[in-house]
């Protein structure tokens, strides 16, 4: 059978337990250098998880919950690619074109 075609149903989880998961360890293994180890919550205790800023913001019951997450995650992306460039303007190039175009 033609390999490109075939789907799979197994999941890949997230190695701190957080309940993330994935289609492969490679898009797991990506995400955590891209974004996922600043937000995770796998690492926070049970005791810590009662205050932890992160764990209630990822509760919010609100029905926008997922437009918070999205930008969450974008601003750890742009986090982690300054951290690993040292350079502000190579971490937001991705961002550049969205930002810059006019949405109306």
């Amino acid at each position: 059978a033609d390999q490109s075609t075939e789907t799979t149903t197994s999941t890949v989880p997230c190695k701190q337990g957080c309940g993330t998961v994935y289609c492969s360890e490679e898009c797991r293994d990506l995400s955590w250098q891209s974004s996922h180890r600043l937000l995770c919550v796998g690492t926070i205790s049970d005791e810590e998880a009662a205050t932890s800023p992160l764990v209630r913001f990822k509760l919010l019951p609100t029905p926008h919950r997922d437009m918070l997450n999205l930008a969450t995650q974008c601003m750890a992306q742009l986090v982690c690619a300054y951290h690993s460039s040292k350079d502000l303007q190579d971490a937001a190039r991705p961002y550049d074109a969205f930002v810059r175009a006019h949405w109306w």
